[in-house]
């Protein structure tokens, strides 16, 4: 059974603490903020294919790097223009983008004009695509009580020391379709916060430390207690931080403290653990009563809220964090990893707002109205770039979806998440290759195959025994 990692995550770090952690933990391979207004249509006009241009990448290493990054969607990743906004020495470059009005993807290409404070291409970005007709619409289904749903992404995909540049990444994937698309897409991607040497840290904590005896502390001056440093010092496997003192302080909570490195800036580097139960192992997560159990012992172990310190004693900088755990807790507590991001600079932070019109890729909805796997799916919503099914209540997007072709050969999709609400249900695949949705034969979903035949979903079949 998988701990109930995900189960403390929503329990404990609330939208409010991620926030103050400067968008902490943010996972590559989902989409991360995610913003809910109006409700979803099921139907929309598909548009027609509109090729524009590709910007030209600042060198030979942006431009294969670019490439890797598009992968077949090449040939279609395109804009009508390369916008370029320089601000606090840094130059934003539009240099690629596609959208089917629902998954939207652009790249730019960050310079710094002033030195090489981007470094290596360990730069954390803040900033975000808007949609103008996507708002617009969102805001009226928000006005008449209606909910939607939005996901965004921002990361940096690499780095060209050559030419001092970043290539940056953003995302924005709606769980609703635009009512009349346009066949060109006018939006504006704005960008306000860069950090760079920006490092994600994971590391598993050495075994058979923790004991029951309690070690020395003092307090802060806060009056919060913390441990003296270097009681039982570790190194990790990591070298962005190592262990100082673990144990059980004179204030009967279990405390972890770790060094971080002296050039760690400490308002914007923070680390993070969580402690589970050896009983929680043992609890079938299928039943209501069991995840009651598991809740309840990650709350009296973790508390509902971190807790956590940074300090610097001796010219060091120590992060430490303190759990409601005890000792009388000791032969059930585990402690597997720590992880977060150490940050070794200033932030650069500006205001780039680059337009960029994008051809719009053409899409296409198939009506359903079947169940599949027991729950209703409503809609195929399908283009080159992703598949959505929209439906009542269902997740299907942990599993990959397979869209089978014409001509015998088949695309694997990977699931991007759900979103599951009493009036909107939307689940999202993305294909690392483009999908002619005509040469379509059938999409199968956790094993149920939809046939698809003239722009049509035939009877859903089961899966064979």
């Amino acid at each position: 059974m998988e701990r109930y990692q995900k189960q403390m995550d929503d329990l404990r770090y609330a939208e409010q603490g991620k926030k103050k952690l400067v968008q902490a933990l943010k996972t590559a391979e989902a989409p991360r903020r995610a913003y809910r207004r109006g409700r979803m249509l099921a139907a929309g006009l598909a548009a027609a294919l509109t090729l524009g241009t590709a910007a030209l990448a600042a060198s030979p290493g942006l431009r294969e790097l670019l490439s890797q990054q598009l992968g077949g969607f090449e040939p279609i990743a395109r804009v009508e223009d390369g916008a370029v906004v320089t601000d606090q020495g840094i130059e934003m470059r539009v240099v690629s983008a596609m959208t089917d009005g629902m998954a939207t993807e652009i790249y730019i290409e960050a310079r710094d004009l002033q030195g090489d404070r981007l470094v290596d291409g360990g730069v954390d970005v803040m900033g975000q695509i808007v949609q103008p007709e996507a708002d617009r619409l969102s805001k009226n289904r928000a006005e008449r009580g209606m909910v939607s749903a939005w996901t965004v992404r921002e990361e940096c995909v690499g780095y060209d020391p050559e030419t001092k540049t970043a290539l940056l990444r953003f995302g924005r994937y709606n769980n609703e379709r635009l009512e009349e698309p346009e066949s060109l897409q006018n939006m504006t991607v704005q960008i306000s916060y860069l950090q760079p040497q920006y490092y994600r840290v994971s590391a598993a904590l050495p075994q058979g430390l923790l004991a029951a005896d309690t070690l020395k502390s003092f307090a802060l001056e806060d009056g919060r207690l913390a441990l003296e440093p270097n009681q039982t010092p570790a190194k990790l496997d990591t070298e962005l931080a190592s262990l100082s003192s673990l144990g059980f302080a004179q204030d009967g909570r279990l405390h972890l403290q770790l060094e971080l490195p002296a050039q760690a800036r400490r308002e914007n580097s923070r680390l993070i653990a969580t402690v589970y139960s050896k009983r929680v192992e043992s609890l079938d997560m299928s039943k209501e009563e069991d995840i009651e159990e598991a809740n309840r012992i990650g709350r009296a172990y973790n508390g509902d809220v971190l807790d956590t310190v940074i300090f610097t004693q001796n010219g060091r900088i120590y992060q430490e964090i303190s759990f409601p755990a005890g000792p009388e807790d000791l032969e059930d507590l585990i402690l597997d990893q720590i992880y977060g991001f150490v940050v070794l600079a200033e932030p650069i932070q500006g205001n780039w707002e680059l337009p960029v019109t994008v051809p719009l890729q053409r899409q296409t909805a198939i009506e359903v109205g079947q169940k599949v796997d027991g729950a209703l799916v409503q809609d195929l919503i399908l283009s080159p770039l992703s598949l959505y099914i929209t439906g009542d209540g269902h997740n299907y997007s942990r599993n990959p979806a397979v869209v089978y072709l014409k001509d015998g050969g088949r695309i694997e999709g990977k699931g991007q998440g759900a979103f599951v609400s009493p009036e909107l249900s939307a689940c999202r695949w993305q294909f690392d290759q483009p999908v002619d949705w005509d040469q379509v034969a059938g999409v199968e979903i956790n094993g149920w195959l939809i046939p698809i035949e003239g722009g049509q979903a035939g009877p859903v079949e089961a899966p064979k025994e």
